[in-house]
């Protein structure tokens, strides 16, 4: 959490910063400040994702009743309720070897509830955790918790695994938070040769091995600055979209979708409810198909119409992530349906502004 009962949460007075899941409430002065001339040079305080103190945004140059930003403050979108539980691993990307083992620590708490009792769930379709993947952690005097994750990397593997590790709140079941930890072997990961701003589709890396058009990569897994991208061609790897953030020399790209064909096949198809779930910038489905075939993942809007393709293509039977981003998506309740052979599935999910 940011906050000053006597001045400002944050005050900026040379270069740039951002700031992005934060609980920013209760500053005597202004949440975010801009001061001398870096408040006439466009936004230079990139600030999306965080709670203001009011649903309807921050005040000042924004236009809610949260604490104030001046000029300059990129803030949208917010998030619409504060941000309480939270699940921080050691590292976002641990890089192993294959027939090897690794473990790192992972940090549990709540900002709003000092004695409280996390219900965690790990999510882990290969089956690599060691250990139990659904227990409790008690919180005690707002102290966080932390607990080991170890897991045992199969023979032969070569690519990028994800391990989601989720909490909720027992006191508060509406509070929860997760983190993904990536799993990876060299070969599946690239590190950016130089800095990229706000806007440029072309990561100018060697592909990962096994990566595909259509597959979704992620720049700075667990950085303030992490998004994910599709990609849409090849020779560097190019995006479908414009990147949102900046991002610095020697970050790492990695592969959400696996590249991995010794894991195991889901026995039955599956589209799983989106999470998060409302959202307000983009939520991840997770898609099982038990066999190899044609799939479509495609959103429509309450009226019907088709307004985003999120998957088209061949696909080997296996269990993937697939990212929904919002775009420029008006608020409002939208159907993700999900076709391959072995059925059809339908999720609802809220969009946020």
């Amino acid at each position: 959490s940011i906050e000053s009962e006597s001045g400002d949460g944050v005050l900026v007075r040379d270069g740039w910063m951002m700031a992005r899941g934060n609980n920013i409430e209760g500053s005597g002065g202004f949440g975010i400040r801009i001061e001398g001339e870096q408040a006439t040079g466009g936004s230079v305080v990139i600030a999306p994702d965080n709670w203001w103190g009011d649903a309807s945004g921050p005040g000042g140059a924004g236009p809610g009743a949260g604490d104030e930003v001046s000029p300059g403050v990129a803030f949208t979108p917010w998030l619409m309720a504060p941000v309480g539980v939270y699940v921080q691993p050691d590292s976002s990307v641990v890089l192993v070897e294959p027939g090897g083992a690794d473990s790192l620590s992972v940090a549990f708490g709540n900002f709003l509830l000092a004695d409280d009792v996390l219900d965690v769930t790990i999510r882990d379709p290969e089956g690599w955790v060691v250990g139990d993947t659904t227990f409790e952690v008690p919180l005690v005097q707002g102290r966080p918790s932390r607990r080991p994750l170890r897991v045992a990397v199969p023979t032969g593997f070569e690519g990028a695994h994800v391990v989601i590790v989720r909490a909720v709140s027992q006191t508060n079941p509406d509070l929860a938070g997760e983190a993904r930890v990536f799993f990876a072997t060299e070969g599946s990961m690239a590190r950016l040769p130089g800095p990229l701003e706000p806007g440029e589709q072309t990561l100018p890396v060697e592909p990962p091995e096994g990566l595909r058009v259509g597959d979704v990569v992620v720049l700075n897994p667990g950085g303030v600055n992490e998004e994910e991208g599709t990609v849409s061609g090849f020779g560097s790897i190019i995006l479908a979209a414009p990147l949102r953030f900046p991002h610095a020399a020697g970050e790492l790209v990695v592969p959400l979708v696996e590249t991995d064909e010794g894991g195991t096949i889901p026995e039955t198809f599956a589209l799983s409810a989106p999470y998060p779930n409302p959202f307000t910038i983009a939520t991840t489905l997770r898609l099982d198909l038990p066999e190899a075939g044609e799939a479509e993942v495609a959103v429509f809007d309450a009226l019907g119409r088709r307004v985003a393709v999120l998957l088209d293509r061949e696909m080997e039977a296996g269990a993937y992530e697939v990212p929904f981003e919002a775009g420029a998506l008006p608020s409002g309740v939208y159907l993700v349906r999900a076709i391959a052979p072995g059925g059809t599935e339908v999720r609802a999910v809220t969009l946020l502004r």
